[in-house]
C-alpha cells in the first residue's frame, strides 16, 4: 500500500506543478505532461493525485482546466495551463523559499 503524503510534500507538489504550467506560459499541457516533468524531478505523483491536485487548484483560481467527458463515463481532465493568479501564487510559494524569480 502506497505511502500517504503529509500536506507540506502535497504543497511541494502543487508548487512543482505551478512551476511547470508557468514555465509553459498560455501553452495548456496534458497532465502526463505534468507527471512526467514531477518524475523528472524526483517527486512521483499518480494520475489520481494530478487530477486531485488539478481540481484543488482550479477551485483556488490557480490553473484553468479543459475537461471532456464521455457518454457512460467520468469527465477527464485533458488539458491545464496557469492563471495570472497562479502566476502570483507561484511568485508567491517561491519568495518564501527564497527562490530567484
Amino acid at each position: 500500500m502506497p505511502r500517504t503524503k503529509s500536506k507540506s510534500e502535497n504543497e511541494i507538489d502543487r508548487t512543482e506543478m505551478l512551476r511547470y504550467l508557468k514555465e509553459c506560459g498560455l501553452q495548456p499541457v496534458t497532465p502526463r505532461s505534468i507527471q512526467i516533468y514531477l518524475d523528472d524531478s524526483l517527486r512521483p505523483v499518480s494520475e489520481d493525485a494530478i487530477e486531485f491536485h488539478l481540481l484543488y487548484m482550479r477551485d483556488r483560481g490557480w490553473v484553468e482546466l479543459g475537461q471532456q467527458k464521455r457518454v457512460g463515463a467520468q469527465e477527464f481532465i485533458t488539458w491545464a495551463r496557469i492563471t495570472a493568479d497562479g502566476v502570483d501564487e507561484f511568485d508567491r510559494r517561491a519568495s518564501v523559499l527564497g527562490e530567484a524569480r
